[in-house]
């Protein structure tokens, strides 16, 4: 049997997914700007063919990749709805508000305080500790 996810650990795993979400975006831009650089030559003299290949080679690539990231953005949405019901389990709407703004609109810890009218050390370490602590208890069920 596998080891029990903890409540920061499955609040975060939307975070994780979306930083993947993002790495292959990059790699997919970067072949992107590698096929839009590569112009032929046209000229009558013969040539050889390497650029159509790696402008095929990338495409193919691009192709791949594509298939990952809609794959990874499935997986996305998948943690932020099972994030989200658990959140909506949460009996303490100041905690629900945090943990909405925290790991689903994945906000920095004191753009959540402006918005809760509280000090960022009092919801980084406490309301954030009380909200972890009531949810540690819904997400055994996931």
């Amino acid at each position: 049997m596998g080891e029990a996810v903890t409540a920061k650990e499955f609040m975060q795993q939307a975070y994780w997914q979306s930083q993947a979400v993002d790495k292959l975006l990059e790699k997919y831009n970067r072949l992107w700007a590698k096929v839009t650089r590569t112009t032929p030559t046209l000229s009558g003299m013969p040539h050889g063919r390497a650029s159509a290949d790696r402008v095929c080679d990338c495409v193919s690539q691009m192709q791949d990749l594509y298939r990952q990231i809609d794959a990874a953005q499935d997986k996305l949405a998948d943690a932020k709805e099972a994030i989200g019901e658990a959140i909506s389990a949460v009996d303490d709407v100041q905690c629900r508000k945090l943990l909405h703004a925290r790991y689903i609109c994945m906000m920095r810890w004191s753009d959540i305080a402006t918005k809760l009218e509280l000090s960022e050390n009092h919801v980084v370490n406490r309301l954030h500790t009380k909200a972890l602590r009531k949810i540690q208890d819904i997400v055994v069920g996931y």
